[in-house]
C-alpha cells in the first residue's frame, strides 16, 4: 500500500489575505514608476487613494471584501505611502506645487 503524499500546507492551515484595491494600485504604480512611466504611475497612485477611501468607508465594494479591522495603522501607512508616491511622481513631472499639496492633504 502506498503512503499518501501531501504537497504544501493543508487547506485548513491556509488563511485568506485581504489585499485592498488601494494596495494593488500602489503596486501597479510602483512598476510604472520604475519603468519611467510617471504620468501612468501618478494615475495609479491617485486611483489607489480613491480605492482606499472606498475600502475604508465600505462604498463600492462588497461588505465581505474588507475585514472589520481594515483601518488604523495599515490604512494610515498605505494612505501616507500613496501621498508620498504621488508627490514623487509630481516632482519628476516638474509639478512642485501639486506635489506639495499632495503631502499636505
Amino acid at each position: 500500500e502506498m503512503d499518501e503524499m501531501t504537497w504544501g500546507p493543508s487547506p485548513s492551515s491556509v488563511t485568506q489575505t485581504f489585499v485592498s484595491p488601494g494596495s494593488r494600485e500602489k503596486e501597479k504604480g510602483n512598476v510604472l514608476f520604475n519603468e519611467g512611466k510617471f504620468e501612468a504611475a501618478l494615475t495609479s497612485y491617485q486611483n489607489g487613494l480613491e480605492a482606499l477611501q472606498r475600502d475604508v468607508t465600505g462604498r463600492g465594494i462588497e461588505e465581505r471584501a474588507a475585514p472589520q479591522h481594515w483601518s488604523g495603522a495599515v490604512e494610515t501607512a498605505l494612505r501616507l505611502t500613496l501621498h508620498l508616491n504621488i508627490a514623487a511622481a509630481l516632482l519628476i513631472l516638474e509639478r512642485p506645487h501639486e506635489a506639495l499639496a499632495s503631502c499636505t492633504d
